[in-house]
């Protein structure tokens, strides 16, 4: 997200810039590994600057012209960011549609110059995808969970026929779950993740070694 400053309005505006001044707190983080994936695999100059404690800093040294943007949810920037055309969204990477987010931001995997970058971008990306899994002991009540976890709470407790026949009707429903997550109640299509093998560790620790 360039800032308003910077009069990127489009990628092919961003990939032109010479230098492009991100943040982030220090390496193996969210926004250090997305400044690397702009520079290593699209060919963006960022230039990273880490120490920054949190994004509240980060979002600080942009409006002060410090840092010319920064890559992150689209729900967690300011809301008078947005209201006043501070921030332009130029790529995104979520490959499903971000209410709010114009529909003709190019989506990065489509940007990846060849099928190991993609395969490399599929295997950062998986876990936005899939969500994050809350674990929980099995003495908490199913009625303290909510939507989904109460209901597989309640089948796991119920006893290993009610599981199986649950087991059966989802695969009648849906066919089978391969290359499929679950997020919460909703069930989200990753396609993409069969492919994703194709990317090698030694790719992953060399992006973050090289920006």
């Amino acid at each position: 997200m360039p800032g308003q400053k910077t009069g990127i309005r489009r990628f092919d505006d961003l990939k032109k810039r010479t230098r492009f001044n991100m943040g982030a707190a220090a390496q193996g983080t969210a926004s250090f590994m997305n400044a690397a994936v702009l520079k290593n695999l699209l060919g963006v100059a960022v230039h990273l600057v880490t120490g920054y404690q949190g994004s509240g800093e980060v979002r600080i040294a942009i409006e002060r012209g410090e840092l010319d943007g920064d890559c992150g949810t689209w729900s967690s920037v300011p809301a008078h960011w947005i209201a006043n055309g501070m921030v332009n969204p130029v790529v995104r990477f979520s490959s499903m549609p971000v209410p709010g987010v114009p529909a003709d931001v190019p989506f990065v995997g489509d940007l990846a110059g060849n099928e190991a970058d993609k395969a490399l971008l599929d295997m950062l990306l998986a876990p936005d995808a899939l969500g994050r899994p809350y674990v929980v002991s099995r003495k908490v009540p199913a009625d303290r969970l909510l939507g989904g976890s109460a209901r597989r709470l309640r089948r796991h407790h119920a006893g290993p026929e009610v599981s199986r026949r649950s087991a059966e009707a989802r695969t009648s429903r849906r066919g089978t779950d391969r290359g499929a997550g679950c997020a919460g109640d909703r069930r989200v299509e990753l396609p993409h993740l069969a492919r994703a093998g194709g990317a090698r560790p030694r790719d992953h620790r060399e992006m973050r070694r090289t920006i």
